[in-house]
Formats: structure tokens, sequence, C-alpha cells
């Protein structure tokens, strides 16, 4: 199913941020859609230890998170230029996750975003 062991994508990983932490030129390069499969599949297995998943599962759940990711970015899009401003940020992404979404699932997903995102600025 996948080419490396799970362990040794966690390996990787961490490698990875920490080379970025200590150099502040090296950027962290894009996921591959190899990578961002491995990294949902060790989410899923720190959520349910138990549960296992197939790989056709795993493409379904990708495309779905492809789709959702799809359609919020297009959404706010839209309100930037509506706005007639450059560049989008938290607000944009907030209020498109507000309209894509259904009440409590966008109220959840705003809420893990924000905390994400306040973090992310005390750790920099």
């Amino acid at each position: 199913m996948y080419d490396c062991p799970p362990e040794a994508a966690v390996y990787m990983v961490a490698d990875l941020h920490e080379r970025a932490e200590k150099s502040k030129g090296f950027v962290l390069p894009n996921m591959s859609l190899q990578s961002r499969l491995i990294f949902r599949l060790m989410v899923l297995t720190q959520v349910h230890p138990p549960t296992r998943i197939s790989s056709k599962v795993m493409s379904v759940m990708n495309s779905f998170i492809a789709d959702i990711f799809e359609c919020i970015t297009s959404e706010a899009s839209h309100l930037i230029h509506y706005n007639k401003r450059h560049t989008i940020s938290a607000k944009e992404i907030q209020s498109a996750v507000r309209f894509m979404l259904p009440g409590k699932l966008a109220r959840h997903t705003i809420s893990e975003g924000t905390n994400a995102v306040t973090k992310y600025t005390n750790s920099v």
C-alpha cells in the first residue's frame, strides 16, 4: 500500500521539522500525495489505534479532503476579489468555511483552525 512504513515517515517528517527550526533559510518542501496519505494514516492511528483503513477508502478520503480544500480556497478567492484585496488571510478562510460547511461542523472547524493559528503564532 505504501512505499515506506509509517514509522519511517515519522522520522522523515521529524527530521525535516528539526532542519527547518535550525536553519532560517530552509523551507519545508511541498508534501507529495504519498506523504499526505501517510500523514493522514498516522493521524488516524493516533486517534483510533485499533482502526485500519483500506487503500480504496484512503483514496476516497483523499479525494474528499482535496475537494473540500479546493471549495474553501475558491470561496476565499471570491471573497478577496469581492472586497478588492490581494491576500487571503485567516478572516477570509473563516468566512469561506462558514459558507461551505453546515452549522456545527463549521463552528468546530473554525475553533480548531483558530487554535492552530494561535499555537503557530505563539511558537514563531
